[in-house]
């Protein structure tokens, strides 16, 4: 029988698994008027999940979203010219993973305000959002692991307070570049009429 230094979990404890629901509590949102906010990414509730998910649908079927292929290709044109002119074309090694985000939010803008965020042209983080997601991830991620310390020491209006005060919120930083994309998408919207 082979042995391993590394431990592996016996397949009843597979099957009794654990609530992995509980641990989205942790990601979402808190207002010291209304508790934690339920967004439809991270929502424990199945009926809250579906009363979210209801208005927005139609916008992830096959037909809609293969609608968008254009405005995607226009994005992947634009990352294959800077690959090409500023690796392929000297010989130099591309950092993929950088590319392919800058690539992502860049269509995520093409998609979401009609226009590009401008990493794929500066080959960077343009205004530090994907910066900020990082380091929401960083901050979140252990409180998926205890989500009953997150509900007690973070989500409370005293943890709430303590949070603002003396720590920096990542998930602010990222709410603040979400709404001035949209004041500018609205006020794009009313010039154009």
């Amino acid at each position: 029988m082979f042995y391993s230094a590394i431990p592996r979990p016996s397949p009843r404890c597979i099957q009794q698994g654990v609530d992995s629901r509980r641990s989205y509590t942790a990601l979402q949102p808190y207002s010291p008027r209304g508790g934690s906010l339920h967004v439809v990414f991270n929502t424990p509730d199945e009926n809250i999940h579906r009363r979210l998910k209801a208005p927005i649908a139609n916008l992830f079927t096959a037909k809609n979203v293969l609608s968008h292929e254009p405005q995607v290709d226009e994005v992947l044109a634009v990352l294959q010219e800077k690959l090409e002119s500023r690796y392929v074309s000297n010989g130099r090694v591309i950092e993929l993973v950088s590319w392919m985000g800058y690539f992502a939010f860049d269509v995520m803008g093409t998609l979401a305000f009609s226009k590009r965020h401008g990493c794929l042209d500066h080959g960077k983080d343009v205004g530090g959002m994907i910066g900020d997601i990082r380091d929401f991830v960083k901050v979140a991620a252990p409180w998926t692991q205890v989500p009953q310390l997150d509900g007690l020491l973070r989500k409370t209006r005293v943890g709430d307070w303590i949070q603002r005060h003396f720590f920096r919120s990542p998930s602010l930083d990222i709410l603040g570049v979400v709404e001035r994309l949209i004041v500018e998408k609205k006020a794009y919207i009313i010039t154009a009429w």
